[in-house]
């Protein structure tokens, strides 16, 4: 008999750890995959679980459309990126099930809730073990490490152990056969970098020297960013330059807005709206309102606080949350087939609606001004994110000198990021961790002067205005002080050009959550991939049936 209810409802079998200890956010790990075996009487006496089976039918939710026509073009760009971060993977998932001592136990794909790891809570896609006992589930780094602690503790009884984890897939032998061997032929005799963009790609780049950005004689040295109008940055000057991996700017985004982003937009529809925020300096928090907040815009020479109102709406969705800001944001967003939700070359667009899909934004960053730079914490400390990003100013006021108001952005290339781990390790030794995913450092001009002498890393000095956006590729490590009080809007998206740097940002964080329990794994770039690998084969094929 198949297990259709919760583990509370068969109380003399082993219970999964959802069950046990009533985590509400998670549901019953074996419904649906544990078998009991029965006497005569109906009393449980032992249980399995089904091997490798026909895939089932799952209801999935496929997105239909895009901000354009999902071209031919399109769809072999993305499935031969997808081939490139995913083929050794699946590879290495067909080892894990046919080259193991046990027979694996199949599970199907969870669409209601996003499967991670109980070690290191970094999603899982392939080459997971599970507990037969609990259903505790880890990915196979945590599984090696799960070794090495028990061969260390040798008859230690405190824990399940590890002869009852057994290798667990969410594919059939078949299907990875079939797919390994589509990919192969997609591939055929064109070679693959290591960003995943085919090598023709990668050769076509333009390249571009970058100057020196004029700096007062106060300011350490720094790039020059690239600078581009909203009306002639095009895909084809854009898209070179991204595979770069080097930040742009592009100026008069502002014209292509209908709504004023402004405090009195805010205060005017969203007022009573409770809300929490923080102090940058010393991380204190409070309960306001939108209207209490927004109303102090404009007065930053009466305050010594620096206050932010950051992820803003923190866990609604932005579309459901404020439709019209929503709209207006698609409407004048540079490079949209990027940046976009539903953009053609975000591979995010792919995830099915009805599953845990990642929210990369919108979100909006507001904050007063910071305006000490020596020993401040900025407006948000030195950091990298998990995915490529597009940052909007869409209102500041005026600075303390009643000057036009900004923010300015230290944006560091992603090569550069060893020997800022090295220069802030050597500068702030008794910050624990991951030196930059730990997000406690501001480099103010002094620390900045010292990295550009001791390592020879300077960052690309931005001082952004209204109207101005910044596009961040993933990795590459950022700072942000307001020296005027800010509106800002900012957007996460996946593009096909910097995958392998989102691949690494995972296992960096994968790092920092086996050593304290840090953030969850909601990108899920691997499942992403997987989705947009079989969004583009289903648009193929209809594509073909039409004809």
């Amino acid at each position: 008999e198949r297990q259709l209810q919760p583990c509370t409802s068969h109380k003399h079998a082993p219970q999964c750890i959802t069950c046990l200890y009533s985590q509400s956010s998670d549901t019953c790990r074996f419904q649906e995959i544990r078998f009991f075996c029965q006497n005569k009487d109906g009393k449980i006496i032992g249980f399995f679980f089904q091997e490798d089976r026909d895939p089932e039918t799952l209801s999935i939710d496929w997105p239909e459309n895009w901000n354009v026509t999902l071209s031919a073009t399109h769809i072999q760009e993305l499935k031969k990126t997808a081939v490139g971060a995913l083929l050794p993977i699946l590879r290495a998932e067909l080892a894990h099930i046919t080259n193991c001592d046990f027979i694996p136990i199949y599970r199907p794909r969870e669409t209601q809730v996003r499967a991670t790891c109980d070690g290191c809570m970094t999603s899982i896609f392939v080459c997971s073990w599970m507990c037969r006992c609990c259903c505790q589930e880890v990915c196979n780094e945590c599984f090696e490490d799960l070794k090495e602690l028990v061969s260390e503790r040798p008859g230690d009884t405190s824990h399940d152990t590890i002869d009852d984890f057994v290798p667990v897939t969410r594919f059939t032998k078949s299907e990875l056969e079939n797919t390994v061997q589509d990919m192969c032929v997609l591939l055929g005799h064109e070679s693959v970098g290591d960003s995943g963009l085919p090598t023709a790609l990668i050769n076509s780049e333009v390249m571009y020297s970058h100057g020196e950005a004029e700096t007062s004689t106060m300011e350490p040295p720094s790039h020059e960013i690239r600078r581009f109008s909203a009306e002639d940055l095009t895909e084809d000057i854009f898209r070179p330059l991204w595979a770069k991996g080097d930040p742009l700017l592009v100026t008069d985004v502002g014209a292509r807005f209908k709504v004023p982003w402004n405090p009195c937009y805010f205060i005017d529809t969203y007022g009573s709206q409770r809300c929490e925020v923080i102090e940058c300096q010393q991380g204190r928090t409070r309960d306001t309102t939108v209207r209490e907040f927004f109303e102090q815009f404009g007065s930053n020479h009466e305050r010594e606080e620096c206050w932010k109102l950051k992820d803003w709406p923190p866990s609604s969705d932005f579309e459901m949350e404020f439709p019209q800001l929503f709209q207006d944001f698609n409407a004048a967003v540079p490079m949209p087939n990027y940046v976009r939700r539903d953009g053609v070359l975000n591979l995010a667009s792919h995830f099915p609606l009805n599953t845990i899909v990642p929210d990369l934004g919108p979100k909006m960053y507001n904050a007063y001004a910071n305006l000490t730079d020596r020993d401040s914490k900025g407006t948000t400390q030195l950091h990298m994110d998990m995915s490529d990003a597009l940052n909007i100013m869409t209102y500041a006021s005026l600075d303390s000198e009643n000057k036009d108001g900004r923010a300015v952005w230290d944006l560091f290339r992603a090569q550069d990021s060893n020997k800022i781990r090295r220069f802030l390790r050597a500068k702030f030794p008794k910050n624990s961790g991951d030196p930059i995913h730990g997000q406690e450092v501001y480099l103010d001009d002094n620390a900045r002067r010292d990295l550009w002498t001791e390592h020879g890393v300077k960052s690309y000095r931005v001082y952004q205005t209204p109207g101005d956006a910044i596009f961040i590729p993933a990795g590459c490590v950022h700072q942000v002080r307001n020296l005027s009080d800010c509106i800002k809007v900012a957007i996460d998206f996946v593009s096909p050009e910097n995958i392998k740097q989102c691949e690494k940002l995972t296992q960096e964080f994968r790092q920092e959550n086996t050593r304290i329990p840090w953030k969850e794994d909601v990108l899920q770039l691997r499942t992403m991939m997987w989705f947009a690998w079989l969004s583009c084969c289903r648009q193929e094929k209809l594509a073909a049936s039409r004809k």
